[in-house]
């Protein structure tokens, strides 16, 4: 049996954008690019008199001020019966977006003119062995790409989503005249928030893209894989995605922030290093693994 010395924490490349787009007037949106904590966030705001914005702000630096405050398995506050069962690292970002939300809440209605006062919030946590936590509440996304293919992992709370999932079997022209922007679900909108949470092991190379719908309404999934796979740099990659959307018509705020999980090689003792995926051995100034083909 092969006697593997231990894995050295997972590291990240990665940046962010936010532009106010072409028709708008305001950028409602904000982002958090916080590689110390592993911690990547979009929030879009909506509300009028400026609140849509102190929403989203609030939102990324109340995420960041739990996770300054905090770590997995040791939190300021307890964690609700509902996610008992969970990782300690998906807890932790639970949490954080539970405090966020009624910190939202408090601003609301600590003056006039918020009413509706929200914001949407989609957070990815890289923890050091590799392990992700993406957990997101309204229509902001994370895209991942692996393997040269671009997958959604959220879903949208939207509307449109609701009536397809309770309405399956609706024909197609009715679904097609839904309303595609109407959300169901921000912080803000009620005393206690329900994120939704998913949590995975990454690979090496794998990248997740976060995005407000000012970027997903505008271009198509196949335009963003495209861009991430040829761009040389992954700030390139979001200034050129920013530049589609608005090229394409810049009807919103859009805000991109892209995440490239890189792990280290595992060094089998008095060994060649293993490939992080497959763990067969690499040959020597090799630029992909013979076994499972993945670049290195």
């Amino acid at each position: 049996m092969s006697n593997s010395a231990p894995l050295d924490a997972v590291s990240t490349d990665c940046a962010g954008l936010t532009d106010v787009g072409r028709v708008r007037r305001q950028n409602e949106d904000s982002i958090l690019v916080r590689e110390d904590l592993g911690l990547f966030v979009v929030a879009d705001g909506m509300g009028g008199h400026q609140a849509g914005d102190l929403a989203s702000q609030i939102t990324v630096a109340q995420l960041a001020k739990f996770f300054e405050q905090s770590s997995a398995g040791h939190l300021p506050v307890p964690v609700p019966a509902a996610y008992r069962e969970f990782d300690p690292g998906a807890q932790r970002l639970l949490v954080a977006i539970l405090h966020a939300n009624r910190q939202v809440r408090a601003a609301a209605k600590a003056a006039k003119g918020r009413d509706g006062m929200g914001s949407t919030v989609v957070a990815v946590h890289v923890c050091p062995d590799g392990m992700v936590h993406i957990a997101h509440v309204g229509d902001s996304r994370v895209y991942r790409i692996s393997g040269g293919e671009i997958e959604q992992v959220t879903q949208d709370h939207s509307f449109f989503n609701q009536v397809r999932w309770k309405s399956p079997g609706l024909e197609p022209e009715l679904l097609a005249a839904l309303p595609k922007n109407v959300i169901t679900k921000a912080l803000g909108m009620q005393d206690e928030a329900e994120p939704e949470v998913r949590t995975e092991m990454s690979l090496h190379g794998d990248t997740y893209l976060l995005c407000s719908d000012g970027l997903s309404g505008m271009i198509s999934n196949e335009e963003i894989l495209q861009t991430v796979l040829t761009t040389d740099s992954i700030p390139a990659a979001c200034q050129s995605l920013i530049d589609q959307a608005n090229g394409a018509g810049g009807k919103d705020n859009v805000s991109v922030v892209i995440v490239r999980v890189e792990h280290p090689l595992q060094i089998v003792a008095d060994g060649p290093p293993n490939c992080p995926r497959c763990g067969v051995a690499l040959l020597p100034g090799t630029a992909f693994c013979v076994e499972c083909g993945m670049k290195l």
